[in-house]
């Protein structure tokens, strides 16, 4: 009997320590400020404004047109914000980091000519480096451009 509560005493003393080892010793290098929120995006509104794509032929979109189908949603395929950033993410992930993205935050959105939204990144007022920017057609969903400044 003694055996078991000598035993449990044990696991109840290494549990605590091992809890203390952990809040003195974080796994991860970077900690974050719970006070401090980074905002996912700024959505910057309608934006009207000439948008030259003269290799952009909508033509191809008049042929195939299902009544149906996706090109004669009312809203498009991409029909607000959120998605538009969640869209830009899993194209932009992949190709710049996770980490490098996620740095650019808050990002600006801008739905342009109520055809195209543009998601572009923000560094904060002394950090280096460029950001990104990313054209995605409301309509089918058609990333029209990536680009990344220096």
């Amino acid at each position: 009997m003694s055996y078991n509560k000598k035993f449990i005493a044990f696991l109840v003393i290494a549990f605590f320590a091992g809890f203390g080892c952990a809040e003195l010793f974080p796994l991860r290098k970077h900690t974050i400020d719970r006070k401090t929120k980074v905002k996912e995006y700024v959505f910057l509104g309608n934006k009207e404004e000439s948008y030259k794509c003269e290799e952009f032929d909508k033509s191809i979109y008049e042929e195939s047109v299902d009544p149906n189908g996706v090109y004669n949603r009312p809203n498009g395929v991409i029909p607000n914000d959120s998605l538009a950033v969640e869209m830009a993410k899993i194209v932009l992930f992949p190709i710049y980091g996770k980490k490098n993205i996620e740095h650019q935050r808050p990002y600006q959105v801008t739905l342009v000519n109520n055809e195209f939204w543009c998601i572009e990144g923000s560094l904060s007022e002394n950090a280096d480096g460029g950001t990104f920017s990313i054209t995605i057609n409301k309509s089918d969903g058609k990333v029209r451009g990536i680009f990344h400044g220096k």
